[in-house]
């Protein structure tokens, strides 16, 4: 898959990529449409503006974590409710505001789920890209060229 590919090839790639990206059909978020295995880029889109970028192997399986009322899957929601709560805003690794504390609080659980049933109305562009490399690339780069929050790249 990686064989006579070059850093500048992998570069280069992304602007094309995008171009064809941001041109796909918008279409409404729906789980069950989506066929099984689908490898590349995808942008969500609330009330007609981006609002993230996310790749994947397998795009059915990646939309459904997304609605899943699970502080593992749904961490775009989980995002969103540490966004409307500023007091929980900082990720942590303990008990206190940790992922499952805060689907299990009252309020901010209560946030989680409508933020799921938000992305559910949702409205999304997908772009087949089947290198992983290229999935990488073209991910940052479309974050970066719709000037999107780039806290996902955060290694901590």
């Amino acid at each position: 898959m990686f064989e006579g590919k070059r850093y500048s090839d992998y570069t280069s790639n992304a602007p094309k990529f995008f171009s064809e990206l941001v041109i796909e059909p918008l279409l409404k978020f729906r789980v069950d449409k989506i066929d099984h295995g689908r490898s590349g880029i995808y942008i969500l889109y609330e009330n007609g503006l981006p609002v993230y970028v996310g790749r994947t192997r397998n795009l059915q399986s990646r939309f459904r974590a997304h609605v899943t009322q699970s502080h593992n899957s749904a961490s775009f929601a989980l995002k969103r409710t540490r966004t409307r709560h500023i007091e929980i805003a900082k990720a942590t690794y303990k008990s206190e505001n940790s992922r499952q504390s805060i689907v299990e609080h009252p309020l901010y659980g209560e946030t989680f789920k409508d933020e799921i049933n938000a992305i559910k109305g949702m409205s999304f562009r997908f772009l087949d890209v089947p290198d992983p490399i290229d999935q990488y690339f073209l991910e940052l780069f479309t974050t970066m060229e719709l000037g999107l929050d780039l806290s996902g790249f955060n290694s901590y």
